[in-house]
Order: structure tokens, then C-alpha cells, then sequence
């Protein structure tokens, strides 16, 4: 497990992320060092984060509760940081699997400067063949989507320069609690 995790880490950095193995008590300060005053949305936690992010009284709405909300884009269009779990992650492409089954969770993730996918240690496998394997077995019914995110996506066809992000959150956060 732990070379998996070592695995990961180096893959996701090398692909411009950030990586903390973390326990429950320092998430909730991460969050909030990342977000400072900011409000943030989140989609598809485990109810034991979200209580911890209500109780730290951390600026936030659930978007899980608002996929019904006619009103739901201005309601967010200005909030920049967005929260998912990660429902598995390939330690050797470094790459965060999310399934969506509103695209809530895609909204979370994409619509924000800034994404963090939380994931537990069992979540991680050694390749994306495994970890997609472990997807389909889990599923209990066809999501909307499955995204595999490798970090804040990036082009080189602006004047053959590298430019980050060229469409999404331009810092992508990834915490495994263990």
C-alpha cells in the first residue's frame, strides 16, 4: 500500500497537483487554509466530512441538495473552490476517477479555480485498468459521467507555449486520509 501511495504522489505532482496524505482533524484545516474566506461547494462527500465542514463553520453549499435548484449557476457562479470525493484513484498515472450521477460532482470539479478530491487509501489502485475495474463493480446504476482527471489541464497550442489551465480549475488539491 504505502509504495502505491508513493506512486501516486509522484504522479499526480508531476502532472502539476498538489498531494497530502492527511488525517480527518488536518483535512478540515487544509480546507480552510485553501479557502481562507472563500465560500465552497462541494458534491458527493461522506456525511462524516460534511458534518465536519458544517461544524468548522467553513463558508459552504452542498451541492447534492441543490441538483433540483433552478437558480443553481448564479448561485454558484462565483464561488472558486470546489470539494469531491475521488471514488478511486491509478497510482501509476497519477489519475483521480469521479463518478457522477447528477453532474454535481462534475460541477465541483470543473467549474471552480480550484478542486479538491478527497479519497481513502482503499480507493487507490496500482493502475487505471484496476481502478476502473473497481468503478464498474461498484456501480449501482449507469452515472451520468466518469471523469478521469490527471491535474489542471493544460495546451500547448497558444503560441507553442505550455499554458495551465486552459479550460477548468487551474490548482487541483488531492488529500487520501489514512
Amino acid at each position: 500500500m504505502e509504495n502505491l501511495i508513493i506512486e501516486f504522489k509522484n504522479s499526480i505532482e508531476e502532472n502539476g497537483c498538489f498531494f497530502n496524505l492527511i488525517n480527518r482533524i488536518d483535512l478540515i484545516n487544509e480546507i480552510k487554509k485553501i479557502s481562507k474566506v472563500n465560500k465552497i461547494m462541494y458534491a458527493g462527500l461522506d456525511e462524516s466530512i460534511v458534518n465536519e465542514i458544517i461544524k468548522s463553520d467553513i463558508k459552504s453549499i452542498s451541492l447534492d441538495k441543490m441538483k433540483d435548484d433552478r437558480d443553481l449557476k448564479n448561485k454558484i457562479k462565483n464561488i472558486n473552490i470546489g470539494i469531491t470525493n475521488a471514488d478511486a484513484l491509478s497510482a501509476e498515472s497519477g489519475s483521480i476517477i469521479l463518478v457522477d450521477y447528477n453532474y454535481m460532482k462534475s460541477f465541483a470539479a470543473f467549474l471552480p479555480e480550484i478542486h479538491i478530491a478527497i479519497a481513502y487509501r482503499e480507493k487507490i489502485f496500482p493502475g487505471l485498468i484496476e481502478a476502473l475495474d473497481y468503478i464498474i463493480n461498484s456501480m449501482y446504476e449507469l452515472p451520468a459521467t466518469i471523469q478521469i482527471i490527471q491535474g489542471p489541464s493544460k495546451t500547448g497550442d497558444i503560441e507553442m507555449k505550455i499554458v495551465r489551465p486552459s479550460h477548468g480549475p487551474r490548482e487541483l488539491y488531492v488529500f487520501l486520509i489514512g
